[in-house]
């Protein structure tokens, strides 16, 4: 895999789409939780920046011709992505001239790339011993500790490089991110400022890492008790305010972003309607109404599905329905009849913890509209049916028919296992004595315009005989 699949985009790609590539996925892959894949969306976004014409310090090597080749083959194979060959020749090259900067610089880099972070990381403190003075080095040290999970190192050499004067944004971006994984949220927070300061001197070239700094920022002030969620709030509109004019360039990172803001906002209980006055209005601005508001919907929407999983305030029913939404716009179809037996499973359970589980209504209608809106027809129904015991039997009836096919639900993990009718074949090849006794109906056929016997008013087939 090279660095631009590992981004995720095409090898045309410009130094504005590296970029957007690279924030996007550095929000979803922290080095705490995947270290793995942290670093190698890091190396290969320092590859394709370097590659870009942003180069580093000259590396010191021999004043040899076949040093010169040497070194130029090690960086060769370094960017066809042959590691194991560019450590080999490394050290080969090293242990005839010794350690010299080209040489154990190339060895580091392709030492990360080829899961070796400690041997890494000692070539790149060798580096620093060589160099001490170079805030490259210095950089890389920090960074390299972070790949290799040795937190309090790293930041312990991100303060060492900051303190030698290192401001770039990437820095302060991969710094504040240390913070947060060592819960120095202050500093943290500190430096995405200052990051936000510098950036803003051109806001239309930082437009990407100014977004990332805001989300960051949103999620430091929603873990800990700051007195500064207000003045970022009003920070980030007269940011949004200013991106007005170029913000269609950005248009899906910009959605990213606000995506991992609102979660924080809601999941912290601190997103308020004049968050959503304020977002939309410059979104339409910059987006037209169409685009802004489709923007806004799926950002909503996608957050809603990831926060009513983990609301503690709501059953498991309610959750379990939430799933079957976020499977159900995902690319694969799922089959009807599942989508059905699954629906009976969830409104079954919601029907045996009825009325106890109908305060969580209120949860779900001021704090998760759209949910609302699919589960109300069934609410309403529980609400006004006088007859919860027809109403169960007809939904039992339906669940223990499709569910000859199905696997277990958790209606029948939670309240016991439900008696299944064998289908034909079983009954043929069973012994004959299990005969089981045909159904006979007792009552009079419900016609579908006729009065539903559950008691809500509503005729049978908008009611207890919807979906026959």
């Amino acid at each position: 895999m090279n660095d631009y699949e590992v981004l995720g985009i095409k090898e045309s790609a410009d130094e504005k789409e590296v970029k957007r590539a690279y924030f996007r996925l550095v929000r979803q892959y922290s080095p705490e939780k995947d270290p793995e894949k942290f670093q190698q969306i890091r190396q290969a976004y320092e590859n394709l920046k370097e590659g870009g014409g942003k180069k580093g310090p000259a590396l010191k090597i021999p004043e040899d011709p076949f040093a010169g080749k040497m070194f130029q083959q090690i960086v060769d194979l370094y960017r066809r992505h042959d590691y194991e060959s560019a450590i080999e020749t490394a050290e080969e090259a090293i242990g005839y001239y010794g350690a010299w900067e080209g040489f154990l610089y190339y060895l580091a880099l392709s030492q990360l790339e080829n899961g070796n972070t400690g041997n890494a990381v000692k070539n790149f403190e060798k580096l620093t011993e060589l160099s001490p003075d170079s805030l490259f080095f210095a950089q890389k040290l920090a960074l390299s500790y972070m790949e290799r999970g040795y937190g309090k190192k790293a930041h312990k050499a991100f303060e060492k490089a900051y303190g030698m004067g290192c401001r770039e944004i990437d820095f302060l971006n991969d710094y504040a991110m240390n913070c947060w994984d060592r819960k120095d949220y202050a500093r943290g927070m500190a430096l995405l400022m200052e990051l936000i300061k510098i950036g803003s001197v051109d806001r239309k070239k930082n437009m990407l890492p100014l977004m990332n700094a805001y989300a960051g920022l949103f999620r430091f002030c929603t873990s800990f008790a700051c007195e500064q969620l207000e003045e970022i709030r009003q920070r980030f509109y007269s940011f949004l305010e200013d991106a007005v004019p170029y913000m269609a360039e950005y248009e899906d990172n910009l959605e990213d972003a606000l995506c991992t803001i609102v979660y924080d906002l809601k999941k912290g209980r601190k997103f308020c309607m004049e968050d959503r006055k304020c977002i939309c209005e410059r979104l339409r601005r910059g987006l037209g109404s169409g685009k802004a508001d489709a923007m806004w919907k799926n950002v909503e929407n996608s957050m809603d599905r990831m926060l009513i999983s983990n609301d503690d305030r709501l059953s498991d029913p309610w959750k379990a329905w939430n799933e079957l939404l976020i499977a159900q716009e995902g690319e694969e179809k799922i089959d009807p009849s599942v989508v059905r037996f699954a629906l009976l499973d969830f409104k079954l359970c919601i029907l045996e913890e009825w009325p106890a589980i109908r305060a969580e209504i209120e949860v779900i209608r001021d704090n998760y509209p759209d949910f609302y809106d699919v589960i109300r027809e069934y609410v309403e129904t529980l609400g006004s049916t006088a007859n919860i015991d027809y109403l169960r039997s007809k939904m039992k009836k339906d669940y223990e028919r499709l569910g000859r096919y199905m696997s277990m639900g958790m209606y029948e993990e939670k309240y016991g296992k439900t008696q299944k009718q064998p289908d034909p074949g079983e009954l043929w090849e069973s012994d004959h004595n299990d005969y089981v006794e045909p159904c006979v109906r007792s009552q009079p056929k419900i016609g579908r315009n006729d009065p539903c016997p559950c008691g809500s008013g509503k005729k049978y087939k908008k009611c207890c005989g919807k979906g026959i």
